[in-house]
């Protein structure tokens, strides 16, 4: 077939051939990213929508945690005051140190203590608990003697029941100090 359309021509109408295709991907590149972006706005806004409420809970976490760090050691504080002052008691009570020296220093051998704690009874009384593992029951009857004759203590309390074996008696030892 024979060649109609000069080169020129020719040349000219593949050039208009190709901006047309151009243009008409061109149209379909940008009306696709157009419509992805509208898809996406929505997502777009609830991602943001998440990452204020994260932001705001985490916040709260963060105030919450300060507040109970804050009231931890204030409570602890107040226990630490509490001990102090019934360790430095007034002048008018015996000192409960003295008392705790007193058990630790004629404590018989054989006697062993795991225990001690003392507690205040409301109407003007302290009590000092005693809790510990004996050798032999001969030992620990003497060492409750000695507590008795301590002017410290008003009456000592050796339950029964922890006379019953020979050897090896675990006890609890309840001592009364009046002020």
């Amino acid at each position: 077939m024979r060649n109609l359309l000069p080169i020129k021509d020719k040349k000219h109408i593949r050039l208009e051939y190709l901006i047309r295709l151009l243009s008409i991907a061109m149209f379909f590149v940008f009306f696709t990213a157009l419509l992805s972006s509208i898809f996406l706005l929505p997502s777009f806004f609830i991602s943001q929508t998440k990452e204020i409420a994260i932001r705001d809970q985490a916040e709260v976490s963060k105030r919450a945690l300060a507040l109970r760090e804050q009231n931890t050691s204030d409570i602890l504080l107040n226990e630490s005051k509490e001990k102090l002052n019934l360790l430095s008691s007034g002048v008018s009570r015996p000192l409960i140190q003295n008392a705790i020296r007193t058990i630790i220093d004629d404590l018989p051998s054989g006697v062993v203590l795991y225990i001690i704690s003392y507690s205040e009874i409301p109407d003007e009384h302290g009590r000092i608990s005693l809790i510990g593992v004996a050798d032999r029951r001969s030992v620990l009857l003497s060492f409750k003697k000695f507590l008795e004759q301590e002017a410290l203590f008003s009456s000592v309390t050796l339950p029964v029941s922890n006379l019953a074996q020979d050897s090896d008696i675990n006890f609890s030892i309840q001592l009364n100090m009046e002020f």
